[in-house]
């Protein structure tokens, strides 16, 4: 397991902290990687069961994304709208990033089916919160 001794943050010694979490989730057998900051917290489900990827998985589709200021509770899925591609876009990247991190390169990330919402897409700062 990676992470940080949280001494520094809980002493006020730093102010560097990552403004996300990488999360790995087994689940019935598929393997699901998430990503988190304050804002957003973004979803994958790897294409194929555990017991067919060897646990390596390199293809994954993209399952939730929730805006969690006004959804605390998780109850309305945005993946795949279009008014909230960009965010999906910029927490798709962080999320590779991350998996990147573990040594995990040459990884596909599918998007969601796109889902016409007809609503104003998400301001530029509320994207990167």
């Amino acid at each position: 397991m990676q992470g940080n001794s949280i001494c520094d943050l809980v002493n006020r010694n730093s102010d560097e902290w990552p403004e996300d979490v990488f999360v790995e989730i087994m689940d019935g057998g598929w393997m699901r990687r998430s990503v988190r900051t304050k804002r957003w917290k973004y979803s994958v489900k790897a294409s194929t069961p555990f017991s067919e990827n060897n646990g390596h998985p390199e293809e994954y589709i993209e399952e939730e994304l929730y805006d969690l200021k006004a959804d605390p509770w998780e109850l309305n899925n945005l993946i795949g709208y279009q008014s909230h591609r960009k965010v999906s876009e910029v927490m798709k990247k962080r999320l590779l990033a991350r998996m990147e991190q573990i040594g995990e390169t040459d990884v596909v990330v599918e998007d969601a089916p796109g889902i016409p919402s007809g609503q104003k897409t998400s301001a530029e700062k509320e994207i990167y919160e």
